[in-house]
C-alpha cells in the first residue's frame, strides 16, 4: 500500500504543473478577449484528482490540517487517545468516501454522466467520480494503518520521555555553582535565570 500511496503522491505532483499551465491559458484567452470552455472544467478535474490522490500520503507525513493547542500541552496518554479519536473520525469519513463515492461513480458510470456546467466543451465525467472512492481508499488505508501502529507509537513515545532528563534537573545540574543567582543561565545562552 506505501507503494501506491508514493505512486498516487507522484502522480498528484506531476498534476500541478498542468494545473498552472491551464489556469494561464484560461488567463491569456479571457484577457485576449477570446475566452474557452475547457480550461475551466480541466481546473477543477486537476485539481480534484490532485487533492484526492495526495490525502493519504499527506496524513502519512502528518502534514495536513489540524488544530493541536490541546495535544501539545498534555501527556502522553492524552495526545495518544485525542490522535486516536481523531484517526477514527478520519476512518469514518474515508469509509463514507469510499462507499458514497463509488455507489455515485458507479451511477454515473452507468448513465455515462456529462458535465453539469452546460459548456460547448461538455465532458464525460464519470470517470472523475471515480477518484473519490479511490482517495478515500488510500485515506482509509493510512488510518488504519496508523491507529492500529498507536499503540506501539505510545510505547516509543513513552520511552523516549523517560530517557530524556527533566528540565529542572539538567538546569540545576549544570549551573555552575560559583555563578550568581541572578546571573546568565548556561543553558539559555545569556538569558536570566
Amino acid at each position: 500500500m506505501k507503494r501506491l500511496q508514493l505512486i498516487a503522491t507522484a502522480v498528484s505532483a506531476a498534476l500541478l504543473p498542468a494545473l498552472v499551465i491551464v489556469v494561464l491559458v484560461n488567463v491569456v484567452s479571457r484577457a485576449s478577449g477570446q475566452a474557452l470552455s475547457w480550461p475551466f472544467e480541466v481546473s477543477i478535474f486537476l485539481f480534484g484528482i490532485s487533492a484526492l490522490l495526495a490525502g493519504g500520503q499527506v496524513l502519512r507525513d502528518r502534514e495536513h490540517v489540524a488544530v493541536d493547542i490541546i495535544p501539545r500541552r498534555s501527556g502522553i496518554l492524552t495526545r495518544t487517545a485525542l490522535r486516536g479519536i481523531a484517526l477514527l473520525v478520519i476512518a469514518a469519513v474515508a469509509v463514507t468516501l469510499v462507499v458514497q463515492g463509488s455507489l455515485t461513480a458507479y451511477e454515473s458510470t452507468r448513465i455515462r454522466e456529462r458535465s453539469i456546467f452546460q459548456t460547448t466543451f461538455d465532458p464525460e465525467i464519470w470517470w472523475f467520480r471515480w477518484m473519490i472512492p479511490l482517495g478515500g481508499l488510500l485515506l482509509l488505508a493510512e488510518s488504519l494503518r496508523q491507529l492500529f501502529r498507536l499503540p506501539r507509537t505510545v510505547a516509543e513515545d513513552i520511552a523516549a520521555e523517560s530517557e530524556e532528563p527533566s528540565d529542572r534537573g539538567t538546569a540545576a545540574a549544570t549551573a555552575p555553582t560559583d555563578a550568581p543567582a541572578s546571573g546568565p543561565s548556561p543553558r539559555t545562552g545569556g538569558e536570566p535565570r
